[in-house]
């Protein structure tokens, strides 16, 4: 599948799941800050298992997100135009695990596995301190994974 494929992939998986946790759980108040969380998330954990292709898109796209998300925190310590504190260390950890898992991890090898998004989901908590939306991240990488399996399953 490609990007496009996997973004809508993801992004139809995680709605569903925000909606039913939403009815039938009272997880998410429907926010601007809550939606533009899960945008996030959704678009960054839906195609992070292809970090792992050496010059793909997705790597480029990741590159470029740290080193944005580097630039955005030294200015805002400069200027205090925003309220997020915390996106120097998840831009260099995004910036240092694209660049680590293109060079040295084989495509569909670790970074294809539950075993990654179950850390990797984790790992959010310590960004955004909110369990549901690690939740969301798990789902929303799970989806780019299963994508995958049903697309081969069919070609």
């Amino acid at each position: 599948m490609d990007r496009n494929e996997h973004l809508v992939v993801g992004f139809i998986t995680v709605s569903i799941a925000v909606l039913l946790s939403h009815w039938l759980l009272g997880w998410f108040n429907i926010d601007i800050q809550t939606i533009i969380s899960l945008i996030c998330i959704t678009y960054i954990f839906s195609l992070l298992p292809d970090i792992d292709h050496k010059s793909g898109t997705c790597t480029w796209l990741f590159l470029g997100t740290g080193i944005v998300g580097i630039i955005i925190s030294l200015l805002n310590n400069q200027y205090h135009f925003t309220s997020m504190d915390n996106l120097m260390w998840p831009s260099i950890i995004l910036l240092a695990l694209t660049f680590l898992t293109a060079n040295f991890v084989g495509h569909r090898q670790f970074v294809h596995s539950i075993t990654f998004d179950v850390i990797i989901s984790a790992a959010l908590y310590f960004v955004v301190h909110d369990w549901r939306l690690c939740v969301i991240a798990f789902i929303s990488f799970y989806s780019h994974l299963a994508a995958d399996e049903l697309w081969f399953k069919f070609k």
